[in-house]
C-alpha cells in the first residue's frame, strides 16, 4: 500500500489512484499467470513511463491526465494479451541485460530528481533533466531542515533494514514509524509537506474518455511497457527455477495484459510485475 501510493504520485495522479489500481491487477494475475511468486503492482518503471506519456497529451488538464493514464493501462492491455497470444515471449530473451541495466539506471536518476524537492523541501524545477537538476542545485540554500532530517531518517532506515534485517518489510516500518513522529512531532506544523487525509476511493467500473487519435499518440508507450515487463518475466523466470517449476512466459504476458485491463477499468493506470516488491516477499519468506 505505501509502494501504491507513492508510485501513483510518481504517475502524476492522485494517490488513491494507485490503491483503485491494486485490487484488480493483484487478482487477475493471480488467475491468469504461472509464477507462484510474481507481485503485480505498479512499479517505477511504469510509473515513470506512463507520466512521460501521458503528461504532454494531457496538457495540465487533471481530468484528462487521469483519463489517459488509464488509457495507457487499457492499451497496454491489449499489446500484452496480443503478445501473448500470438506467442512472442521470446521477445523477452532479445532484451539484453546491459540493456535493461541502462534504462533501469537512467530512469533511477530521473525518477531520484523528480523526488529530491520533495525529500529537501524545495520547489520542483522545470525542463529537462540538465534543468530540473541545476533548478535544484540553485535552491539548496532554501532547503528546509525539518523536511531534510525526517527524509534523510527515513532513507537510513530503508537502507540499514534491507542490508541489516532483508525479512522485515522496511517500507511498511518507515511507513509507521514517519506517521507517528508526523503526529508525535506535529511535523506538518513545522513545515514539512504530508500526503494528508486520503480521498474515499473504491475500485468502479468505468471507461475512460479517450479519442482514436489519443490512442494511436499512447501505442508507442504501450509497447514500452511491454518491453519494461522483461524484468517482470526475468523475476519470475528466477524464483520459478530456484523453487523448482517452470512459467510460462506467453501465459504470463496474456496475465500482465489482464491485470491492466482491469487496472485500466478501475481506473489506475498501467501495472507490471514489480521486481522489488516481489524479492521482498520472496525475502520473508513468501511461497505463493
Amino acid at each position: 500500500m505505501p509502494q501504491a501510493v507513492a508510485y501513483a504520485q510518481i504517475a502524476g495522479l492522485p494517490p488513491s489512484a494507485g490503491l483503485v489500481a491494486a485490487p484488480g491487477a493483484l487478482v487477475a494475475y493471480a488467475l491468469l499467470g504461472t509464477s507462484r511468486s510474481l507481485i503485480v503492482s505498479a512499479t517505477t518503471a511504469t510509473s515513470a513511463l506512463s507520466t512521460a506519456a501521458v503528461a504532454p497529451l494531457a496538457d495540465g488538464d487533471a481530468e484528462r491526465f487521469a483519463a489517459m493514464s488509464a488509457a495507457l493501462a487499457l492499451i497496454a492491455a491489449v499489446v500484452l494479451i496480443v503478445a501473448g497470444a500470438f506467442r512472442l515471449g521470446g521477445v523477452m530473451d532479445l532484451v539484453s541485460k546491459p540493456v535493461m541495466t541502462g534504462f533501469l539506471f537512467g530512469l533511477g536518476l530521473t525518477v531520484t530528481l523528480a523526488q529530491l524537492p520533495a525529500l529537501l523541501g524545495i520547489p520542483a524545477g522545470t525542463g529537462g533533466f540538465f534543468e530540473k537538476l541545476w533548478d535544484l542545485v540553485s535552491d539548496l540554500d532554501d532547503a528546509d531542515r525539518w523536511t531534510v532530517a525526517v527524509g534523510l531518517a527515513s532513507v537510513i532506515l530503508l537502507v540499514g533494514l534491507r542490508r541489516f534485517r532483508p525479512g522485515v518489510p522496511g517500507s511498511l516500518v518507515v511507513l509507521v514509524l514517519s506517521t507517528a513522529a508526523s503526529w508525535a512531532f506535529d511535523l506538518s506544523g513545522h513545515g514539512v509537506e504530508v500526503v494528508g487525509e486520503l480521498p474515499s476511493a473504491f475500485p468502479s467500473v468505468a471507461w475512460p474518455d479517450f479519442a482514436w487519435q489519443d490512442a494511436v499518440d499512447l501505442l508507442p508507450a504501450a509497447f514500452g511497457v511491454m518491453i519494461v515487463s522483461a524484468e517482470a518475466v526475468g523475476v519470475g523466470r528466477t524464483i520459478a527455477s530456484s523453487q523448482g517449476y517452470v512459467v510460462d512466459t506467453n501465459r504470463d504476458l496474456i496475465a500482465l495484459g489482464g491485470s491492466n485491463l482491469l487496472a485500466g477499468l478501475s481506473p489506475g493506470f498501467v501495472q507490471s510485475g514489480g521486481a522489488s516488491q516481489t524479492m521482498a516477499a520472496e525475502r520473508a519468506g513468501g511461497k505463493t
